[in-house]
Formats: structure tokens, C-alpha cells, sequence
């Protein structure tokens, strides 16, 4: 016959008895005899052994004190088989008796409490708690409100201690927490494969990288909310309150990331960063040319570093290989990095190390190809005696055998050799090799002083095509710059493109240079793209003409054409900051900010008054509202410095009625300077558009036509500015030939 009662009721297991059945059953069997003869009279003692189940016991006492005191007699008299493995839960309530036996919720409870229950610990309910609060023989410890399997209400939980006994209420968290991290993990490696997946399709598709900083930042939160929900789930209010936190938190922390990208960078929170970058040559072998080693003299220290680029064009113009160009290779001169971590740094397959020495008075110049996978292993070496003015004779020879080990071929030094026959003098060349180097400054002292070695070189030998080139390209820069006014830029840089491709036709930097002059300044489309397709073929490794070319297509609105042509040019040149910036205003004009971002700040660490960094900086600032980082931008494009008293004037302006009336004062400043000497009119065009006056715009537009500026075809690119709906705007296009 049914009754209902009220009874303490009591559950026991062993911990660890099931992993022990499996490996040992005899074991196991011995096991639950000596629990069996250990609990069962201590029960007994207290209350009514009820029945005992596979290693556990279940019991009921009339009264919660006499629950407690058996449990804790259980677990102090333990023999040394059971020590710590004992658990035990207990739950007063309402029951009901039917034979001998027990059911209800409160035998649930009981049981519930006894699978949460440590090894070796007593858990009881808050039921128990309350009814034994008052005894002072009987300590306990308050560790957290559990929501039990199949229980509609969370239960509020004790643990039961001894008097000196100092709780540390987390390691009853033990197993929640370890399990917690358990899921986690799964969670985190579940979650790191989608982000690979996610940073694969941004680079195929050539998307916001961004995107993935994003996704690496949302996993860390998710993952912190998870671990917060299963520490706290049972407890309401400390549950809210830190997911709440979290998400306060993962908010603020991605907004700032937003906000100012250039000084954090989340992608270093992935777990694995595999390279998805678009690959534009795949198929094809790869190699880095390493600085020239010097075992001469310093004074031979130009025209030893000659050689190095020397042999990266003589390689780069035969295009059957991957060559890095010389500014990304030359920061691995002198260095002790190991030559496989070198090539995982340029994801290339192979190294040539390249020296001159001196020999019982002979100059000799060593090659060596290696293989730096899975050890480093010389495929090829030789050495060759001759003096330096003579080494650059030998570069069609090395580049030959190089090329024939690499591709595992045999070809005859004729049939490849696609380079001029024009010899250049050594001096000369090493003057060439200066100016290379202070033109990538891309700043006016750079362009001074490259112009002063192109000079020199072309005074030792006025038939060096490429120095000819140099200066069209200094020019060119400048005009683009808005350094110099078109009327002075434009003579001269037919004048020296003009030498360039009399002298040597062959020559992939004078085509490149008429490329150049034909979509950015006369605005013939039609020949600038003929003209880069034979600079391309000329020479396939060169990066800058196709980060040149890049931009090109991405005016015509080919941007998976113009991407397949940047891609390359930074596998061949990452380290270049003209190559980087060229890819930092493509991610700028296709609307992808975050990345754009991370160029840009690439290449202020790089080169700190980059023109293209600095004009967007400015637009970043002005349009985030970051007016104090914006002014010291604004100062730098507007060159203060050239003009006197306007930085005072500017100040005065915004601390009277805010930033942008000082950007106006400034763009008006610069329109009425205009009328005495050059301004570019694109440098003010740009003021008036962060001031979004359309009809400063619009004039200023047209004014840049009418200077034939270089900034011109950027603003032809479709976006959603409402400015491209102006029939003004739509007709300097189309004299551009862009929006025909």
C-alpha cells in the first residue's frame, strides 16, 4: 500500500567502478563486496538500508541529522580500498513507501546530487542544510545552485566539511569545469575550421580580409560565453550578469577594432594561420635570389650589391620562374635566420646564395642552388674567375644553369636568352643601383637623390636605357605626387622615355614608363594596356609594373583580372612598400577599409610620410571623427611647412569653431595659392570631398582635368558616392575615356 513520508533519503556510488568492471571484473567484484560489508551496518546504524544497486547504495533515515552523520561516518571509516572514492548525495522530502521501497522527487533529487558529488565529498540539498543548520557538531559549505537532469527547479547545494577545513569551493568545479573544457576544445577546433574555411574564400574571392579578424574575434567570445554558462548556469543572477559582460565586452573590444585597426591587430588570436592567399603561378617553381656576400672590400660594396640585382632581372625576364625581388630579399642580408624558415618566410621552394671572393689574386664569384626541404641540399654550384667589371657577362650563363636545375631541363644558353645585348658599364650601374633605392621613398628628398645617381650614371654612359627610364619614372612620380605641375613634368618624361626606347626597345622598364605616361596622363587606355602587356613579357618579375598594371585593370572594372595581377606582384615583392601601398588603395577603392588599413599601417612602420598612407589616414580620422590624430594628417598633406602662417591659421579655426572649419579654411587657402603657384588640384579636390561640398568637388574635378592629373582615373571607379550622378562629373569621365 502506497504512503507518503517524509525521509531523508540517501544515494552512495564508488567512483571510477565502471572504467575498473572493464578492465578487471574480478577486481571490480572484490570491490563492491568490501563496500557492501563496510556501508551497509553504518547505515543501519543511522537508518533503513533500502537496497543496494550495481556499486551503490540507496538508503532512508527518519531524520536529516541521522543522514548526515552516517554519511560522514561512511567516508571517515573508509578502508584504504575505498579512501576518496566514495560519493555521496542526500535530499530531504516528501516520498512515497510502497514495499519496502521508495519514489518521488525526492529520491530523484537524492540521486542527481550523488552523480554531481565529487569522490570522496557529501553533497546535500538545501532542504537538509536547513534542518541541520542549527547542530554545532555539523559543518558545511554553500557551492552553487545545480539544475538537475529532469528536475523542473534548480537545486541549491552544500557540501559537508570538517571544522578546519578551509573550502575552496572551485574544486567541486572540478568536473564541471573539466568537462566545460572539454567541450571547448571541441568547440575551438570545430569553430578554427570554419575560420580557415572562411579566410579561404576571403582570399579566393579576394575579399575583406577583415572578415577573418572578425571571425577570430567572435569565437573567443562565444567560447568565453559557453564556459560562463556552464559555470554559472545554476545560478541566475551571476549568469546574467557575465554574459552581459562578455558580450559588453566583445562589443567594445571589436568596435575598437573598427575604430582604429591600425593599432590592433586580432588575426593573432587565430590558433592556425594557413596561407590561403591566392597563388597567381602555382604551377610554376619558385626561388629567392639572397644578397651578394662581400668577401672583398667595402669599397666594392655598390657594385657587389649589383650583382644581386643584376641576376633577379636576368631570372625574372625569362618568366619560367617565381623570382623575389630585390627589395624583399634584401632584408635577409647578413641574417641568421636558417634558409628553410627564409623561404617558409617568401613561401618559395628554392635559395641561391651568391658571393665574391679573392683567390691567389683572381676574383671569383660563387653560385650555389639550394634546396632548403626537408634539409638544406646544394642542387647546384659553380664558381667562376673573372673580374667584376666582367661578372655581368656571366648572368645570361648563371641564369641558364639555374633555371635548367630548377626545371630539370637542359635548355642551350641561346634559346632562353631573351635579355638586350647591350653591355653597361659598371660604374654606371652601380649609380643605378642607388637610385633604386631613394625612389622608393616615394618622397621628394628620395626623388632628388635618385635623380643625382641616374645623372651620374648617365654621364659615365650615355646609352644606359634604364637610367633614362629612371629618371621618366621620378617624373612621372612626381607629377602623380602633385610635386610638380604637369606643364613642367610631362616634356620630360616623354624626353627621357623617348631616349629609353631608342636605346634598347628591349627594355621592360622604358615600356612600362610609356605605359605609365599613356593611362595616367594622356589618358589613352588602349596604349597603356599594350604598352604593360609587353613590359610584362619583357620581364614577368617585375613587380612594380604589375602592381602598375593592377591599378589599370581595376579602372576598367576587371577586378578579378586586376587582383590576379597584384596577387603576384606581392608574392614576388611583399616586402616593397610601393607594392604594398598599390594593394593597400586597391582594398581602399573596392570599400574593404579593415584591409586597406592593414597595409597602410604596414607601410607607415616602413616608410613614416608615405603620401598614399598619409592621404588615408586623413580620410580615416576625418571620417571616424578622430579630429586630433586628423589635424596632424591634414598637415601633412596639405605641406604646412611650405606656407606661412597657415598652421597657425588652421589651429585658430578649429579651436574656435571645430575641425571642419579648419579643413575649410585650409582648402580654401590652397585654391587661392593656386592662383599664384602650382597646387595639384587633386590635394584640394580631396579637401573639399572630406567637406562633402559637391560644388567644390566638381570644380576642382575639372580643374584636375585640365592639369591632366594622375589622381583622375581613382575617381572614375564606380562606388556609391552621390557625386557620380553629376552630369559634370559623368563628362570629365568620359573625356577619360573611362565611362564611355
Amino acid at each position: 500500500m502506497n504512503q507518503r513520508i517524509l525521509s531523508a533519503v540517501m544515494f552512495t556510488d564508488i567512483v571510477g567502478y565502471s572504467a575498473l568492471s572493464s578492465r578487471n571484473e574480478e577486481e571490480a567484484l572484490d570491490l563492491v563486496r568490501i563496500n557492501r560489508n563496510h556501508q551497509k551496518p553504518i547505515i543501519e546504524k543511522y537508518g533503513v538500508f533500502l537496497k543496494e544497486m550495481g556499486d551503490g547504495m540507496m538508503a532512508r533515515f527518519s531524520s536529516a541529522s541521522d543522514s548526515v552523520l552516517c554519511a560522514i561516518e561512511i567516508q571517515e571509516t573508509s578502508p584504504k580500498e575505498l579512501a576518496e572514492k566514495i560519493r555521496i548525495g542526500i535530499h530531504l522530502g516528501d516520498v512515497t513507501e510502497n514495499e519496502g521501497d521508495i519514489f518521488g522527487d525526492g529520491v530523484k533529487v537524492a540521486s542527481r546530487l550523488e552523480s554531481k558529488a565529487a569522490a570522496g565529498r557529501i553533497y546535500i540539498s538545501d532542504s537538509v542544510h536547513n534542518a541541520i543548520k542549527g547542530r554545532g557538531d555539523i559543518y558545511t559549505k554553500y557551492i552553487g545552485t545545480f539544475k538537475l537532469k529532469n528536475l523542473r527547479d534548480p537545486i541549491k547545494t552544500y557540501v559537508v566539511v570538517k571544522k578546519e577545513e578551509k573550502l575552496n569551493p572551485s574544486q567541486f568545479n572540478k568536473a564541471k569545469l573539466g568537462k566545460a573544457l572539454l567541450y571547448a576544445l571541441a568547440i575551438l577546433f570545430s569553430a578554427t575550421v570554419l575560420i580557415e574555411l572562411v579566410a579561404f574564400m576571403v582570399a579566393k574571392n579576394n575579399q575583406d580580409e577583415g572578415l577573418v579578424d572578425i571571425a577570430s574575434l567572435v569565437l573567443v567570445f562565444l567560447i568565453t560565453g559557453y564556459l560562463l554558462f556552464v559555470l554559472f548556469k545554476g545560478n541566475r543572477v551571476k549568469l546574467v550578469l557575465s554574459q552581459v559582460g562578455n558580450v559588453l565586452i566583445g562589443i567594445a573590444v571589436i568596435g575598437y577594432y573598427f575604430l582604429n585597426p591600425l593599432s590592433f591587430d586580432p588575426g593573432a588570436l587565430r590558433f592556425v594561420n594557413a596561407d590561403w592567399e591566392a597563388q597567381s603561378n602555382d604551377a610554376q617553381n619558385s626561388l629567392v635570389l639572397l644578397p651578394t656576400s662581400n668577401y672583398i672590400s667595402e669599397e666594392k660594396k655598390y657594385e657587389i650589391a649589383g650583382i644581386h640585382e643584376g641576376l633577379i632581372n636576368e631570372i625574372g625576364k625569362r618568366g619560367s620562374v617565381r623570382i623575389i625581388s630585390k627589395t624583399s630579399s634584401l632584408p635577409y642580408a647578413n641574417t641568421t635566420k636558417s634558409l628553410k624558415t627564409i623561404a617558409q618566410e617568401l613561401n618559395v621552394d628554392m635559395v641561391v646564395e651568391s658571393s665574391v671572393s679573392t683567390k691567389d689574386t683572381i676574383t671569383e664569384l660563387t653560385i650555389k642552388l639550394i634546396d632548403p626541404f626537408p634539409e638544406e641540399k646544394i642542387i647546384w654550384l659553380n664558381s667562376y674567375g673573372v673580374s667584376i667589371p666582367q661578372i655581368s657577362q656571366l648572368y645570361n650563363e648563371v641564369t641558364t644553369n639555374i633555371i635548367s636545375k630548377i626545371n630539370n631541363v637542359n635548355l642551350p644558353t641561346a634559346k632562353i636568352n631573351k635579355t638586350s645585348s647591350i653591355k653597361i658599364d659598371p660604374d654606371a650601374w652601380e649609380y643605378f643601383q642607388l637610385s633604386t633605392f631613394f625612389i622608393g621613398n616615394m618622397n621628394r628628398s628620395g626623388f632628388a637623390k635618385a635623380e643625382e645617381y641616374l645623372t651620374k650614371a648617365i654621364e659615365i654612359d650615355s646609352t644606359f636605357s634604364s637610367a633614362y627610364s629612371g629618371l621618366a619614372f621620378i617624373w612621372m612620380s612626381r607629377k602623380q605626387m602633385g610635386l610638380v605641375s604637369s606643364d613642367k613634368a610631362i616634356p620630360l618624361i616623354r624626353k627621357y622615355n623617348s631616349y629609353a626606347m631608342q636605346l634598347d626597345n628591349t627594355n621592360d622598364i622604358a615600356w612600362a614608363s610609356q605605359a605609365g605616361l599613356a593611362v595616367w596622363t594622356d589618358y589613352d587606355m588602349e596604349l597603356g594596356e599594350k604598352s604593360f602587356q609587353k613590359s610584362i613579357a619583357l620581364n614577368p618579375n617585375a613587380s612594380m609594373t604589375r602592381a602598375a598594371y593592377a591599378h589599370f585593370l581595376m579602372f576598367l572594372n576587371r577586378w578579378d583580372e586586376a587582383w590576379e595581377q597584384m596577387n603576384y606582384a606581392l608574392e614576388i615583392d611583399p616586402l616593397n612598400p610601393l607594392v604594398i601601398s598599390f594593394s593597400g588603395a586597391m582594398f581602399l577603392m573596392e570599400g574593404k577599409f579593415l584591409s586597406a588599413s592593414k597595409k597602410f599601417e604596414t607601410i607607415t612602420a616602413m616608410v613614416p610620410d608615405h603620401r598614399m598612407a598619409n592621404t588615408w589616414l586623413l580620410q580615416k580620422y576625418t571620417r571616424t571623427f578622430q579630429h586630433k590624430k586628423a589635424l596632424i594628417e591634414l598637415k601633412k598633406f596639405i605641406e604646412v611647412d611650405k606656407f606661412k602662417g597657415l598652421e597657425v591659421s588652421i589651429d585658430e579655426k578649429i579651436k574656435q569653431s571645430g575641425f571642419n572649419a579648419g579643413l575649410r579654411y585650409a582648402a580654401e587657402a590652397l585654391a587661392e595659392q593656386s592662383k599664384i603657384e602650382f597646387i595639384p588640384a587633386g590635394k584640394i579636390n580631396m579637401l573639399y570631398s572630406l567637406l562633402g561640398d559637391t560644388e567644390g568637388r566638381l570644380f576642382w574635378l575639372e580643374k584636375m582635368y585640365e592639369q591632366k592629373s594622375g589622381d583622375l582615373p581613382y575617381l572614375a571607379i564606380r562606388n556609391d558616392d552621390p557625386i557620380q550622378q553629376e552630369p559634370r562629373y559623368i563628362a570629365v569621365m568620359r573625356k577619360i575615356g573611362l565611362w564611355q
